[in-house]
This record gives structure tokens, C-alpha cells and sequence, in this order.
């Protein structure tokens, strides 16, 4: 996994520069003005090191410099606490433009998204975690975000309470996310607008949704391509979404495991998909969310999309009652086999049989909902083509 890591160009072999200053060395009893400063001044090639305890902050941590490493005493052990937070929306920003670590440490209760990095080249999350108290309607969206980046790894995370998604890497390139665990979140994780990307080894469990890879129209970067979704467990994500009102997440049905949105070349396989209560796998076009289109540039519907070598069990059984995006599964159910949701559902609206291939996942059927219902996959078996 390192070699395909260095090969896409992430972080984990990425050398940073040698250290230009003396580290910095904060403790929990330290006042915040100097925590705050800490962060603000901080030079390129500097190391911040926060000792173990509670850090009780009440504004957000910002971070400018580059060829920066912010290294806490370990998850459970250094807690960056932003329960009375007044100022700025996140609990740790980065607009380092290179080369950012954040490491062994642990957010919680941020105003708004957890950690936010924005158009960095080269990050590594290694090690965190972002969770939230209290009433969800109160939780920030993100937990870990980085956005319009280049080169990111996130490795070995806890994620939990986000109200969109626990993991969200959007508008970026060149990114791995592995072995982390996302629970307790609207989605566990989420790809939007990226491009080459790969997610493994992940658990994603107990969501609303395990694992979304979404093209959206109207953003800088779209018409996301190449990403891979693989060795993951997806599995009982049936929580009641706290999404919210009028977010494109919160039109995802409760009980999704993994849901492809109008993205080119995703590669689903070798996952463990199980006990999710809506459908196993999707494949959509953006047109089943019924909003208007405005962007000449946004294909909505996705193509290259394939599905293979996984091992599905369970699910199915209960599809979202709340959820527009499966009306038509539900109108539907009594009439299925078993009256479950088959494992993949594919809502057919282009007609291209390069779309969508299906092969070698067990017993797992595909339901095609357009034009017409369909358990018949034979279109969609493409072994020895790719």
C-alpha cells in the first residue's frame, strides 16, 4: 500500500524540510494566548508539540506556514476542547499553502467543521480524532476536510458526530484514506469532485451512509474521475440522518452502504458489504436528486463504474420511508424477492452499456430502475472486458 501511496504522490513520501526554529512545546495548563500565538506565528519548517491533557480553546487555531509538523501525545491523550468557542467556525484551519502534519491529537465540540485544510499541497491526518457532544442538530459538518488540496493522506482517524460527513476530501487530487473509523456520522466518509483518490481499509459502520463518491455541479473543480473504493467494512449504516435542511447529503436514504453520484472511473471491490438497510451499493445520477442544473460543464451521470469481488450479506430489508431519492424502491419492495433491496441498484438513467459493470460479487443481484425494473444484470457483466 506505501508504493501505490508513493505513487500517487501523498505525503507518507513526501520529505519535509529540516526544522527552521526550535519546536515549541505547549501544555494543557498553558493560557490560550499563548496557544493561540503558537499557531499564528509559527514559522516554516516549525514543530508545535502539545503535551497530554485538555486544551480548552475558545477560538479557532489557525495555521499559515508550511513544512509544519503538529504533533499532540496521542488521540485519547492531547484533547483540543472547543465547547465555549466564540470566534471562527472551525477548530483547527490550515491555509499552509505545502506540507502540513497534524497528528496524534483529538478535537472536539468545534463550532463548525473539526479540522479544515484549505489549498494545501501535501497533508498528512495521521492518528486524529474529531468527535462532538450534546444534541446532533449542534454538530459541525466536517470532522476532517480537507479541500481544493493536492497529495493528502488520512490514516488511522476516529470520526464520529459529523452532519455531513466524518471524512470529506473535496475538490482535491492525489489522496489516500485508510484504516481509519467512522461512526455516528451522517456519512462516514465522503469523495466529492475528486480525482484519483483511493479509499481502503476503512471501517464505516453504524452511519446513515457508509461511503459516498459524489460529483455535484456548480463547484470550481468537477467531474470527478478515478477512485477506488476497496477492502473497506461498510456495515449496519441504518442511523437516522441529522443532516442538514436542504443539504444534498441529507437527500441520502438512512441505510446506505456505498452511494456513486455522477463520478467517472470508480472501482468498488473486495468490501465487505453488509446490513444496511436501504440498498448495498448505488449507482445514480445526479438527476434523482430533481435539482436544477445549471452548470454547462457538469455531466451528471456517472460512467466507469465498477463493482466487483465483494462480499455482500443482509440489508436491504428496510429502505428509507423518509428518503425521495428511494420511492422507487420502496413502491416496489413487496414485489422483490424476498421483499429485500437487492445488494446494487443502479438507477439506469444512461443508456450506455459501459456505464456500469458488475461481476463476481457472490450471489448479490443488480436492480435496474430505469427504463424499465429490471433484475436481469446480464448487461452488465463485463468479465474479461476490464
Amino acid at each position: 500500500m506505501l508504493a501505490l501511496a508513493c505513487a500517487l504522490g501523498v505525503p507518507a513520501c513526501v520529505t519535509t524540510k529540516a526544522p527552521a526554529t526550535s519546536p515549541i512545546i505547549l501544555r494543557a495548563s498553558d493560557d490560550e494566548e499563548r496557544v493561540q500565538a503558537a499557531f499564528a506565528a509559527a514559522k516554516d519548517g516549525q514543530r508545535i508539540a502539545l503535551g497530554p491533557g485538555r486544551f480548552r480553546l475558545r477560538s479557532t487555531l489557525a495555521l499559515t506556514a508550511s513544512d509544519v509538523v503538529v504533533r499532540g501525545a496521542g488521540r485519547d491523550a492531547t484533547i483540543l476542547d472547543f465547547a465555549d468557542q466564540v470566534a471562527g467556525s472551525e477548530g483547527v484551519f490550515v491555509a499552509s499553502k505545502a506540507r502540513v502534519t497534524l497528528e496524534a491529537l483529538s478535537v472536539v465540540d468545534a463550532r463548525g467543521d473539526g479540522i479544515k485544510a484549505l489549498g494545501i499541497d501535501g497533508l498528512v491526518m495521521r492518528d486524529l480524532g474529531v468527535g462532538w457532544s450534546g444534541e446532533p442538530q449542534v454538530h459541525g459538518p466536517y470532522g476532517l476536510y480537507p479541500v481544493d488540496a493536492k497529495h493528502v493522506l488520512i490514516e488511522d482517524c476516529v470520526v464520529t458526530g459529523a452532519s455531513d460527513a466524518g471524512i470529506y476530501v473535496g475538490q482535491s487530487s492525489n489522496a489516500v484514506v485508510r484504516r481509519n473509523d467512522v461512526h455516528g456520522n451522517v456519512a462516514g466518509i465522503e469523495i466529492e469532485n475528486s480525482s484519483f483518490v483511493d479509499v481502503h481499509d476503512n471501517r464505516a459502520h453504524d452511519n446513515s451512509a457508509g461511503i459516498l463518491v459524489f460529483d455535484l455541479p456548480g463547484l470550481p473543480r468537477k467531474n470527478g474521475h478515478d477512485v477506488r473504493v476497496h477492502h473497506n467494512a461498510v456495515v449496519h449504516n441504518d442511523v437516522e440522518s441529522f443532516a442538514a435542511e436542504g443539504s444534498v447529503v441529507g437527500l441520502v436514504p438512512r441505510g446506505t452502504g456505498i452511494l456513486v453520484m455522477a463520478t467517472t472511473g470508480v472501482d468498488i471491490f473486495a468490501n465487505r458489504i453488509a446490513d444496511n438497510a436501504t440498498f448495498g451499493v448505488a449507482v445514480v445520477s445526479y438527476l434523482v436528486t430533481r435539482r436544477r442544473i445549471d452548470d454547462p460543464a457538469y455531466d451528471p451521470h456517472p460512467s466507469r463504474v465498477s463493482i466487483h469481488d465483494n462480499v455482500f450479506s443482509g440489508g436491504g430489508h428496510s429502505p428509507d420511508p423518509k428518503s425521495e431519492l428511494v420511492e422507487p424502491l420502496r413502491r416496489i419492495a413487496t414485489d422483490l424477492p424476498g421483499r429485500r433491496v437487492p445488494a446494487i441498484v443502479y438507477d439506469g438513467e444512461r443508456s450506455d452499456p459501459r456505464a456500469l459493470c458488475v461481476r463476481d460479487n457472490g450471489a448479490a443481484k443488480v436492480l435496474t430502475l430505469s427504463p424499465a425494473i429490471s433484475l436481469d444484470a446480464r448487461a452488465y457483466d463485463c468479465a474479461g472486458d476490464r
